[in-house]
């Protein structure tokens, strides 16, 4: 409210003083002169900003605009003894002065304005505030208009020096100071040299040369209207003619202006911001090709009407919302640049084209051609300004993000020499990460075999398994002179290794008499491997049954590196009786069995945490097969949700069309919320990975409805949850706002997951960084997230779901969910009994918790119908609740 009444007086007495400036100046000097004029004031107007750059005065705060519009004030006052007979040099100070004042303190106002909102508060809230100017040029008119019938011209000054001190005062007295939010990792860009910032940025550019081609149409039309009326009115009745005029033209502007206020958000939502810039100058044309092909002082005014009508409202309010999302300084510096140079310049650019013409003679309808003309300019300009306007808001939201995913470059001779040196390290780490990368990189036939006489067993170990891969058999010697190591770990894997290398019955048998039980194992693996038959297969089992855990993990790394299908039983056997190591070295070797018969066991294996990346990676390695079970796992809701909780992850490891199909085919029929978000983000990984792999459009954009009709409906959730602890206090209690918690927080998920979904949509767009910018601390790349989206949406999703995001009260999004809004809860019974059904065990104990603090007697057949979780949880809770509600109330006496 304090920037729309000091926007109100502010415009008044620029009106009062361009209205006093025109009829002084014209009643005395010709049109012919204006021009001048033009460049006057752009001269001054560059010479001032650039001062002010030179002293490092070029942010906007409350306290400098108040001085300068006292200042104003004052400078004002000082023409007030002008007369139309004054001598020229003071009419033409009068006239400078008038444009140095729209300078120096309209642009600053509006500069100070967009530091106090984001990009969406703008789009709600410039029509509005941009109303305060329509309304002041309105006021402004009017006075003029009842003052030039009593006083003479003059007098309109001093009304404006005192308008535009009272705006002043509104601002130091009213307007709040600006908030300091503090950034994270804020704009770096170099900004003491504005000319070549706004140079090497493409959106400045652009904005630059929008702000540059509508003044010049701009000043065009008004020396082609101010021309035209002081050549067809006496001078003694220009101020009144002028006063009519402007206060016309302000009326249709203030008319334009309720519209905006009406429908601008509704029109941001709905066209893209080139599509806005387009409305002006388009009509702009339009009336120019009057102009030009009718003539006469009917279309001028007409053509002039369309200039005063949308340049203070339409076109402002527009133009303005091309800085909001700019950040602090750099807007600060870059802002008045661009509307000092550009509205001040074009000026100039524009007095040249007149001067021009009316040295060669031209009549001054021609002018309307060259409207015409920049029109075109001005169109094609922004037509060309939305793909630079969204990569702003990438930007910010990418400020402080880093790279996720480093490749590693080909190996050159001197990082190969390197590598090798690090093999001589101290550290056993290094020398374990230079043996991983030469392995990675596919050189391993560089590994020289004497690093298995490293003094650590973690080295041997780990090179003694790329050898075994690799097939050097030119490390066999070396293995031989191992097996009396120390170490059971390093005898056991060299076994291994010979085994697979150099394979030697013999020495298998001798070994089995080793001390070490994992030693001892390996070597019957490797006998059975080479010899096999029923009833060593059937030995291994029982040993796999019987056994200490140290004998099953030799067991299972021995048959890890001896894969055979008749191994699968007893894989299959240490999964029942083993421990956790037993079972992650079981999972290993079921990896290289790759036998379908270990898939259930594989399958178990998810819950596991410490399991669950190994069970993940053999099951992928089993291939189709194991795809199949999975989806059939995952279509049937009775199996154990702590299983199917982690499906969606595992069937995306498959990185296929047929792993794609399988989870879109559940999304739409998934009743656990769990498993639904898991298979949203198993989609967005697959699809990040593999652009190629085909999802189904149509099924998504059905899936996007769906889940922002379930944000509408948590929303309506919470708006209930917290009205009705308003009207009855009694239902406050701590549970009432773990309930109320729950609402939050599934809201923030269901947020997320729509994110998700248009993520698959839309592919080529960082959705994850969006969807953090909406929960971020910061305005900015709050209002950019959302910026983002109003450009990715289309109807019918769009204007609701940008309403579920804005920063609105629950209702006030909730009014403008449109078919998505859900009904309307009738009751608090109605309400916790919806919340029943949901699927979350917590939430339905705390609601039949509540539902007995709160006295909630309707729910009593709800409750005794309510079925329980497999833990017991939920019917727990309902005995309790039960047992409250039907006991009988005490009667006071």
């Amino acid at each position: 409210m304090g920037a729309f009444l000091a926007l109100v007086l502010i415009l008044a007495g620029h009106t009062l003083l361009e209205t006093a400036r025109d009829a002084l100046f014209l009643a005395r000097i010709p049109a012919s002169r204006l021009p001048w004029t033009y460049l006057g004031i752009a001269l001054l107007a560059l010479a001032i900003f650039a001062v002010q750059r030179f002293r490092g005065r070029t942010s906007v705060r409350r306290g400098s605009l108040v001085r300068w519009l006292a200042l104003s004030s004052v400078i004002t006052l000082g023409f007030w003894g002008v007369e139309a007979d004054s001598p020229p040099a003071v009419l033409y100070g009068l006239y400078i002065w008038s444009g140095l004042f729209a300078t120096l303190v309209v642009v600053r106002f509006w500069t100070l304005l967009g530091e106090y909102f984001s990009i969406g508060q703008a789009k709600r809230l410039f029509g509005l505030i941009g109303a305060g100017s329509v309304l002041g040029s309105i006021l402004g008119s009017a006075l003029a208009r009842l003052f030039v019938a009593m006083y003479p011209a003059r007098m309109l000054l001093l009304a404006a020096a005192l308008a535009i001190l009272a705006g002043g005062a509104v601002i130091a007295l009213v307007l709040p100071r600006r908030p300091h939010e503090a950034h994270e990792g804020g704009d770096t860009r170099r900004t003491h040299n504005p000319v070549r910032t706004i140079w090497e940025a493409p959106y400045l550019r652009r904005v630059g040369a929008i702000v540059l081609l509508s003044t010049l149409a701009f000043t065009l039309v008004d020396y082609l209207f101010k021309s035209t009326i002081a050549a067809r009115v006496p001078a003694d009745r220009l101020g009144s003619a002028f006063a009519t005029a402007y206060l016309g033209f302000n009326i249709a502007s203030l008319a334009v202006q309720l519209l905006l206020v009406r429908y601008l958000p509704w029109l941001a939502r709905v066209l893209r911001i080139h599509q806005l810039l387009f409305i002006v100058p388009w009509l702009l044309g339009t009336a120019a090709a009057v102009v030009l092909t009718v003539g006469g002082l009917v279309p001028i005014i007409a053509l002039k009407g369309v200039d005063g009508a949308l340049r203070h409202s339409l076109h402002r309010t527009v133009s303005e919302m091309l800085y909001v999302h700019l950040v602090t300084d750099l807007r600060s510096v870059v802002k008045g640049w661009i509307d000092v140079a550009g509205q001040r310049g074009g000026q100039a650019l524009a007095s040249f084209l007149i001067l021009s013409f009316g040295m060669m003679g031209a009549p001054p309808p021609l002018l309307a051609g060259m409207v015409i003309l920049l029109v075109v300019l001005w169109i094609y300009t922004a037509a060309s300004i939305t793909p630079h306007y969204l990569q702003l808001f990438r930007r910010t939201l990418a400020e402080g993000s880093i790279a996720s995913r480093v490749g590693y470059p080909e190996l050159d001779v001197p990082s190969l020499a390197a590598l090798l040196r690090a093999l001589n390290s101290r550290d056993d780490g290094e020398v374990v990460a230079a043996v991983d990368l030469l392995a990675e990189q596919g050189r391993d036939d560089v590994l020289p075999g004497l690093i298995l006489y490293h003094p650590s067993s973690r080295v041997v170990r780990r090179a003694l398994t790329l050898f075994t891969k690799a097939g050097r058999e030119d490390v066999v010697p070396i293995l031989d002179r191992l097996l009396d190591n120390e170490d059971p770990e390093v005898r056991a894997a060299a076994l291994r290794a010979r085994a697979w290398l150099a394979p030697d019955p013999a020495l298998n048998a001798r070994m089995l008499e080793d001390p070490s039980p994992i030693v001892s194992a390996t070597a019957r693996v490797g006998i059975i491997a080479l010899f096999g038959g029923p009833d060593a297969y059937q030995e291994l089992v029982d040993l796999a049954r019987e056994s200490d855990d140290e004998t099953r993990v030799a067991l299972a790394r021995a048959i890890r590196y001896s894969p055979g299908a008749a191994y699968a039983e007893a894989l299959i056997t240490l999964c029942k009786h083993g421990s956790l190591e037993v079972r992650r070295e079981t999972a290993l070797a079921m990896h290289e069995l790759r036998s379908t018969r270990c898939i259930p066991s594989l399958v178990q294996m998810l819950t596991v945490r410490d399991l669950r990346e190994s069970a993940r990676s053999g099951l992928v390695a089993i291939g189709s097969e194991a795809l199949s079970q999975l989806e059939e796992t995952l279509d049937n809701p009775w199996i154990d949700p702590h299983v199917r909780r982690h499906l969606p992850r595992t069937i995306m490891r498959f990185r296929s069309q047929q792993a794609v199909d399988v989870l879109q085919n559940r999304l739409s029929g998934e009743t656990d919320p769990v498993v639904s978000h898991k298979i949203l983000r198993a989609l967005g990984r697959l699809r990040a990975d593999d652009p190629t792999l085909e999802l189904d459009q149509e099924r998504l954009r059905g899936q996007l409805e769906e889940e922002v009709r379930a944000a509408f409906r948590m929303l309506e959730w919470e708006a209930s949850l917290a009205e009705a602890a308003t009207r009855d206090p009694v239902r406050a209690t701590e549970v009432h706002e773990l309930i109320l918690g729950w609402t939050q927080h599934r809201g923030r998920v269901a947020r997320e997951r729509i994110t998700r979904v248009l993520g698959l949509l839309h592919p080529d767009e960082d959705l994850l960084d969006i969807y953090r910018g909406l929960d971020s601390r910061r305005s900015d790349k709050r209002a950019s997230s959302r910026e983002l989206l109003e450009n990715l949406l289309t109807p019918p999703v769009q204007g609701p779901l940008l309403a579920l995001l804005d920063e609105l009260s629950p209702r006030a999004r909730l009014a403008q969910a449109g078919p998505y809004r859900p009904e309307r809860t009738r009751s608090y019974s109605a309400l916790l009994e919806a919340l029943l059904d949901v699927e979350d065990v917590g939430v339905r104990s705390l609601v039949a918790a509540h539902a007995a603090e709160a006295g909630v007697r309707e729910l009593i057949p709800r409750l005794e119908s309510l079925p329980s979780d497999p833990a017991g949880m939920v019917s727990e809770a309902v005995a309790r609740a039960l047992a409250d509600l039907q006991r009988p109330k005490e009667v006071t006496p």
